[in-house]
């Protein structure tokens, strides 16, 4: 059995992974991703400078694969990625992963998540960046 969650603020991801977790967010977005957001609108932090946190209606547990399943393999995942203004996660970036396939269990998982979008202090849809922990238990 596995859990996820959506952590929140920064301090958390920092105070799990704080090198990484810098250097991920350092880096823009790929335009051929796919991301719902517009041209003119960078993904913000969600749950901070007022934009609220994005809420996921649909959050399929990410299957352990054979490879970690016969390593006996446990940890956690941790990735970052933009809920955008459709509520998809697309740019989904790894930060720390135990290995045998889990992150991109996690990564193809959470590409079918939906989510409502963040909303900044007016009420109106932003796209965000959220970093998400994945917990494989065998």
């Amino acid at each position: 059995m596995h859990r996820f969650r959506a952590i929140a603020f920064l301090f958390s991801a920092l105070a799990l992974c704080p090198g990484s977790f810098l250097l991920a967010q350092s880096q823009p977005p790929s335009e051929k991703s796919g991301t719902s957001t517009s041209d003119n609108e960078k993904p913000r932090p969600a749950g901070q400078n007022g934009v609220s946190l994005p809420v996921c209606t649909y959050m399929p547990n990410p299957p352990y694969t054979k490879e970690a399943r016969a390593a006996k393999v446990q940890g956690t995942v941790l990735v970052q990625g933009v809920v955008g203004l459709d509520g998809r996660i697309t740019n989904v970036i790894v930060l720390r992963s135990p290995g045998s396939g889990l992150e991109e269990s996690v990564i193809k998982t959470l590409k079918k998540w939906k989510c409502e979008p963040a909303k900044d202090r007016d009420g109106k849809p932003v796209p965000t960046t959220v970093p998400f922990q994945i917990s494989f238990h065998l």
